[in-house]
């Protein structure tokens, strides 16, 4: 008997520590040194270092440093310096000469300082730098820039730590279930001719149920999914109790189990075999590889069920005209307004076969009639038809995985918009065909991809080659930024080379950037006021002064896609009231 008691406790305490060990990414934090990360993005590959001191004597040497190579585009990096203490801190900027922003710049240890004033930086072989917020931008034509922390931060990293709240819960709950089997086990041989199959399923289920948290992910974030994903939060945090610990912590976990991507691929497949109509809260799966957005009542405009009413339509015809009337007080010569068609209007035979349209006219359809009727005065624009005739020519205007015109359809949009303003500004010299170089490379806006977390597995990568517009005489097309919210930025360019002194001044969205440096090498100025999302045309109070005084501009142009039309219903000129 006493035998037997002792190996049922033997049992039961290997299966409790191995709960434990399975467990152990919950509990258990080793320590890891010192994390430098920051948000690094870059036109070109490169590689960045990071040199470090342990002690006010040291100077920079090449035993205190680590490297790490970041892709082209926007990337997090992150470095765990094996090290105890951190005293200066240098970080070599790669290969130049190319545009490289970095941002949110932290180092963590005992405390996690923020590096986010670019003056606390000693900076060597720059030629240029700009900072907004925590966005720093550097130029350089030398072989190795780098920027020097000017005050020594002696952090330290931080310590091997036991979260001792967690370790206790895991450590019942681990010898509760222990026991349970244990006590199984004991009476197996009871059951063994009625049920032997009872004790296999029994075992087999208490170890999946560990397999997911055998290893714990560390990202920050999901490049799959384009979001950060959720922190941990302890349980006890500054002396008090997180009570809203559970929702924390189901968040974390559900981010973070072992073999989460793996089962997101799985189910995306899946989903599509049994149901290739199906989408999301975000995104539809259309045919031959075309996928549509559903956000915005996206679905609606392309069935027709979301019409103005009468009232809308005249309140948006007076807002065009007050519009105008404002713009031409303050020196502006002509005021145009363009309605860019949506995917869904000029490609709707790829959309899902079960969603069916209306017999009536669209949205767009319905609003650029009457202000054809009713406005007459009022420039507005809309090339539905003409895009069309040039698709019938074999040409694809969309990018097929995400929501924005590719380059060849922003280019038709740039000609038949500057064949009609030409007809106002004849000195006006828009570009052809002729000027670009035209390859066809892997290219894709991938917004409506990714939000159906699809992958190579499950969609044609085949999908994403377009044609790519390569200026033939090149020539440096900087813009200058100025953000002033998340939702609102302007963009000016100055070009001195084109033979006319045409000032634009837009209103504009996503549509539009991706024809900005084709209107660089047509005006002789540009102003791009771009709103992203669905908001109104809103500029705010810290923007007013551009507008307040007298613009100048030869040319006013707004516009907006069609699924933005409700822009025109809160119309204003810009601060015109304040």
């Amino acid at each position: 008997m006493i035998f037997r008691q002792t190996r049922h406790i033997i049992l039961l305490v290997l299966l409790a520590g191995l709960a434990l060990f399975a467990t152990k990414d919950f509990w258990f934090f080793p320590a890891q040194g010192i994390e430098v990360s920051f948000m690094s993005q870059t036109e070109k590959p490169i590689t960045y270092k990071v040199f470090y001191t342990t002690s006010d004597k040291d100077s920079f040497n090449a035993n205190q440093k680590m490297t790490r190579s970041a892709k082209a585009g926007k990337q997090k990096i992150r470095m765990v310096l094996p090290i105890g203490e951190i005293v200066n801190f240098r970080l070599d900027l790669g290969q130049f000469p190319q545009k490289l922003t970095i941002s949110d710049l932290t180092i963590r240890g005992t405390k996690t300082v923020s590096l986010d004033k670019l003056s606390d930086f000693t900076l060597h072989q720059i030629d240029g730098f700009y900072q907004k917020g925590k966005f720093f931008r550097f130029n350089s034509k030398k072989e190795n820039p780098y920027i020097v922390y000017k005050f020594p931060l002696k952090l330290y990293s931080q310590p091997l730590h036991i979260d001792y709240y967690i370790f206790f819960i895991i450590l019942v709950i681990s010898f509760l279930a222990a026991h349970k089997i244990v006590q199984y086990l004991a009476q197996f041989k009871f059951k063994e001719k009625t049920s032997r199959i009872d004790i296999v399923f029994v075992t087999a289920f208490f170890v999946l149920l560990f397999i997911p948290m055998m290893k714990i992910s560390d990202a920050e974030k999901s490049d799959k999914e384009n979001r950060m994903l959720a922190k941990y939060v302890p349980f006890i945090k500054n002396n008090q109790i997180n009570l809203k610990y559970s929702t924390n912590f189901e968040s974390w976990y559900n981010d973070r189990f072992f073999g989460r991507d793996t089962l997101i691929k799985i189910y995306s497949f899946l989903e599509q075999t049994i149901n290739p109509n199906r989408g999301n809260k975000n995104g539809l799966i259309g045919k031959d590889g075309w996928l549509f957005a559903t956000s915005f009542n996206s679905i609606n405009m392309y069935r027709h069920d979301n019409l103005f009413n009468e009232s809308e339509l005249h309140t948006i015809g007076e807002n065009l005209m007050q519009f105008i009337k404002e713009a031409k007080k303050r020196g502006v010569k002509e005021v145009y307004f363009y309605l860019s068609n949506d995917k869904e209007s000029l490609y709707g035979e790829y959309y899902p076969s079960w969603i069916k349209q209306l017999d009536q006219p669209s949205r767009l359809e319905q609003l650029y009639a009457y202000i054809k009727e009713n406005y007459p005065s009022i420039k507005i624009f809309n090339f539905a038809n003409e895009l069309r005739d040039i698709k019938k020519q074999g040409e694809v205007l969309f990018f097929k995985a995400g929501t924005h015109m590719n380059p060849v359809g922003a280019f038709y949009e740039y000609h038949f918009l500057m064949q009609e303003i030409r007809k106002d500004f004849p000195n006006l010299i828009p570009l052809t065909l002729s000027d670009f170089k035209i390859t066809k490379e892997n290219i894709d806006d991938k917004d409506i991809y990714k939000a159906l977390n699809l992958s190579d597995t499950t969609y044609n990568s085949e999908n994403f080659k377009n044609k790519k517009l390569n200026f033939i005489n090149k020539m440096n097309t900087k813009w200058n930024e100025n953000r002033f919210q998340k939702t609102y930025r302007r963009l000016t360019f100055h070009n001195d080379t084109v033979n006319n002194s045409y000032k634009l001044v837009t209103l504009n969205d996503s549509f539009l950037i991706y024809y900005k440096d084709i209107l660089g090498r047509t005006f002789s100025d540009i102003t791009l006021n771009f709103w992203t999302s669905g908001k109104p045309f809103t500029v705010p109070q810290e923007a007013c002064s551009y507008w307040s005084k007298k613009n100048n501009a030869d040319i006013l142009l707004v516009t907006t896609t069609e699924r933005f039309l409700d822009r025109f219903l809160t119309l204003k000129y810009p601060c015109a009231d304040r």
